[in-house]
């Protein structure tokens, strides 16, 4: 099972596809060695936002062409004005066009104040994104990462988030596009280097999942999740020792780290090292009495001692 790990930071602390807001949450899909152990401010408005959340911009007379026709300053210089509702709910759904000008940022370079009146909606944006994918409604939590990057398009953990939401969506090209993004803005975060990685060992892209995944070790080598993701990497790509020594290392950082435990076992016992497997299988059990691979672990070898042995042959007279 793959983790997608955790790092430190004054924003972020997961496992991935680690949670960069709960140091503790991790998501273990833990019947599939192919499974990832995913590697995650609020604000409410007052009435006047709330009644010009509801206005929405208009489409100029003269249709889709007479707003292609408008020049791109003059576009940005109105833009300027709106507040951002009205950028996020009407300018940005009128046309491409439009949408295009408010993500490359000029409407803020025009109006400080508008940027910061938009920072704030993408915190709360960015914040409801978040709820939603807790609750894994990935599409909602999608639209609203969307929102928060569209009022603020340099907001790496939006991008990072929504790469989230991507991959856990199986959309894992959007979120390698994203994780890309994220560490544009981000370049030292170790966390996306690791959750694009995992992501590209989703999509049987071995070569780049081990490429991300060592940046992330070489950025944080003590960090156990990291190992535990480049070992499932090395034990597809059938370095099975190799793969056993990052488990183990994995294990050394976080003797608790029961995900890299549960791989190392089953990599154990798929090379028929059944007395280390069920040593390390005993360990999980003690973590979590109802852990389905070990326990089918050991319902399959007391299947194996019940079974009647063949009878020795007996040497001709």
């Amino acid at each position: 099972m793959l983790s997608k790990p955790k790092i430190l930071t004054p924003f972020i602390n997961f496992n991935k596809k680690m949670n960069p807001f709960k140091s503790k949450s991790k998501k273990t899909k833990e019947n599939n060695e192919k499974s990832l152990q995913i590697l995650p401010s609020s604000s409410t408005s007052n009435d006047k936002q709330d009644k010009k959340s509801k206005r929405l911009i208009i489409a100029p007379a003269g249709g889709s062409s007479a707003i292609l026709d408008f020049p791109e300053d003059v576009v940005s210089w109105i833009f300027a004005f709106l507040s951002a509702e009205d950028l996020l709910l009407g300018a940005s759904i009128v046309c491409k066009k439009w949408r295009d000008i408010i993500v490359s940022e000029r409407v803020y370079c025009l109006s400080p104040w508008i940027f910061k009146s938009n920072i704030s909606q993408n915190g709360r944006f960015r914040s409801e994104g978040r709820d939603l994918f807790d609750k894994k409604l990935w599409k909602e939590s999608i639209s609203a990462f969307s929102k928060a990057i569209i009022l603020n398009p340099r907001d790496h953990l939006a991008y990072f988030w929504r790469a989230y939401a991507y991959d856990e969506n199986g959309q894992y090209d959007l979120a390698v596009k994203d994780f890309s993004k994220s560490l544009e803005f981000e370049p030292s975060d170790a966390t996306a280097y690791s959750n694009r990685g995992a992501t590209y060992r989703d999509m049987g892209s071995l070569e780049k999942a081990l490429i991300d995944l060592k940046r992330a070790l070489a950025m944080d080598p003590n960090s156990a999740p990291v190992h535990n993701n480049v070992g499932v990497v090395l034990g597809d790509m059938g370095l099975y020792e190799e793969a056993i020594r990052e488990y183990t290392r994995a294990l050394e950082i976080d003797p608790h780290h029961i995900v890299a435990l549960r791989n190392r076992a089953r990599r154990y016992e798929k090379m028929e090292r059944f007395k280390e497997a069920k040593e390390d299988f005993d360990k999980v059990i003690l973590m979590n009495p109802k852990d389905a691979v070990a326990l089918r672990f050991f319902k399959s070898q007391k299947k194996l001692s019940k079974s009647p042995r063949a009878p020795s042959s007996v040497p001709a007279s």
